[in-house]
């Protein structure tokens, strides 16, 4: 009856897999939970919650319930809608094993069962906003769970697609909320990639508006949607005016903050032509203006930021941004032996751009998509460098060459530490008198 009101067809509801939690305490726990071993894995599904007395009961009570699939259709996971007054309103599963609500997207196993090619993604908040959507016509609509955007969900949605259209209220939270997720993807958009915004009247959800309008209007609005760099410019300027100096000087500032983030490529060279346009400036005066501003910072750089990183991970950082600056380190080898934090992760990096040298920042971040090191990865590729592209090479370099001496000096402490325990072989006995005679800090050497 609830669906029905909510103007959900039975074929909808169907195809969404869409069920009903009874209000029992324990309606699940005696249909699927006879036998210590059955509620232990209810349990670690989060289906069950366990009190601090050892009683088990069902988390899922008078709910309509929305299966969460992954991209493959299986169920890892559940939402849940309350009936009545009960709370909270929505319900999701707890992070388990299988589900963690920043990686997954309600509704895209079920976009991609119902379209040959999906052409662009429309990423909205819940799950009854996808399934309204889905019963007007509408099969593109992705949920995030009701979280902030993630790296791990610009991931998944540019698996699928080139093209997003992020869907929010037109409120002031909901644009804070936009630029959030803006300042998330900007390390993955590039040429190729196209990130649009779509701002909701006042008081309405996808949901109530494509009820109240139709599919035809409400795709309109889809085509109309803010392109990224529009959003950009229209948000910096808000509160600067552009028809004094000081206004495009701070608008220039502003700016250049945005285009740090940014792979480079042709994008970026457009923005920078844009803020020219907008500022009154031509744009190779402008791009000779930022440079030179960017190397006035380079001391203070190297002082305060550089020291946040060690040489691996700020290898690592510009790698992503700039996959080019692979070719400096293209004969560097280290024994798996070394204990180099994040050394292992750089080696994979490395060969991976020896074998596939065209691998941008978002190909290289999908290479990583639910490894351990994801997390961390994107960080890096967010990572800040107020640096030419002529300082940038030379900051590698001067970073290879720290981590080429950190490396020889644990591997003649190795040596040394071996020779004195039970000696040497006539191969390591000529590496230690090689790295004691040229010094540990010779550029050219590396353990091998």
């Amino acid at each position: 009856e609830y669906l029905k009101n909510r103007g959900i067809s039975g074929k909808t509801a169907k195809e969404f897999s869409i069920g009903y939690a009874p209000p029992d305490w324990d309606h699940l726990w005696q249909r699927l939970g006879q036998g210590e071993h059955k509620q232990k894995q209810l349990t670690l599904s989060g289906m069950l919650i366990e009190n601090e007395d050892g009683k088990r009961y069902d988390r899922f009570r008078n709910r309509i319930m929305f299966p969460i699939r992954d991209r493959r259709g299986r169920t890892i996971g559940f939402g849940g809608r309350a009936l009545g007054d009960g709370k909270p309103k929505y319900l999701n599963s707890p992070e388990t094993p299988l589900f963690h609500k920043g990686k997954e997207l309600y509704g895209l196993f079920e976009a991609q069962q119902a379209l040959r090619k999906i052409t662009r993604l429309l990423v909205v908040e819940g799950y009854m906003d996808v399934t309204s959507l889905a019963e007007h016509g509408i099969r593109y609509a992705v949920a995030t769970l009701g979280t902030a955007t993630t790296h791990e969900h610009l991931s998944l949605l540019f698996r699928t697609t080139d093209k997003i259209v992020f869907c929010f209220d037109g409120d002031r939270a909901g644009r804070e909320a936009a630029w959030k997720a803006l300042q998330v993807a900007l390390p993955t958009v590039h040429e190729g990639k196209q990130i649009n915004f779509m701002f909701l009247p006042d008081g309405e959800d996808p949901d109530s508006l494509v009820q109240k309008e139709g599919r035809e209007q409400f795709e309109s609005r889809i085509n109309q949607a803010q392109p990224l760099s529009e959003f950009i410019f229209d948000r910096l300027s808000q509160d600067v005016d552009t028809s004094t100096i000081d206004g495009r000087a701070r608008l220039t500032e502003l700016t250049r903050n945005i285009l740090s983030q940014l792979p480079g490529g042709v994008f970026k060279h457009m923005l920078t032509e844009r803020l020219a346009k907008i500022i009154d400036v031509d744009s190779k005066r402008l791009t000779a203006f930022i440079t030179p501003h960017e190397h006035t910072k380079h001391a203070k750089y190297n002082r305060k930021n550089k020291k946040q990183l060690t040489p691996v991970s700020f290898m690592i950082a510009l790698l992503l941004q700039q996959p080019r600056l692979s070719v400096l380190a293209h004969d560097f080898e280290a024994s798996p032996d070394m204990e180099v934090p994040g050394l292992h992760l750089l080696m994979e990096l490395l060969e991976l751009l020896r074998k596939k040298p065209n691998l941008q920042t978002g190909a290289l971040l999908e290479h990583w998509r639910d490894q351990e090191a994801s997390h961390h990865l994107f960080k890096l590729a967010k990572w800040q460098f107020p640096l030419a592209k002529e300082h940038m090479e030379s900051e590698f370099q001067g970073a290879l060459k720290q981590l080429k001496t950190k490396l020889n000096e644990q591997m003649t402490e190795q040596l040394l530490k071996k020779e004195r325990e039970t000696g040497l072989n006539d191969t390591e006995k000529a590496q230690l008198r090689h790295l004691l005679t040229r010094g540990t800090s010779i550029d050219n050497d590396h353990p091998t």
